[in-house]
């Protein structure tokens, strides 16, 4: 059980700096276009985390960010089946995700 929650805790942490990075490529975005374009498809073909890749998209789609549309994802492995985040959720299926109803609304 507490290896459970171990690796809970560093997704968890992961999908924390993930979030801080897409927070920071917020604030910077039009200073610097081409380098958030390929440090974000660097970003995502880099990570080991297929939940925390889908969850950056899934927010990403969700705000709206313009250089979504240059991040090709043909090279970014977003692995097979479904990843559960919490329970008492819904379904995305666009990335095979289910996030907390909040996020929908």
């Amino acid at each position: 059980m507490a290896d459970i929650q171990q690796r809970h805790d560093l997704s968890e942490r992961r999908a924390c700096v993930v979030l801080g990075v897409l927070r920071s490529i917020q604030r910077h975005q039009k200073r610097r276009r081409v380098d958030e374009d390929e440090s974000v498809q660097d970003l995502l073909k880099n990570c080991s985390s297929i939940k925390v890749k889908r969850l950056f998209l899934y927010l990403a789609e969700k705000l709206e960010h313009p250089w979504l549309d240059f991040v090709n994802l043909s090279n970014v492995d977003l692995g097979a089946g479904t990843q559960g985040l919490v329970k008492d959720s819904i379904y995305i299926s666009k990335y095979r995700i289910t996030v907390p109803k909040e996020f929908e609304k």
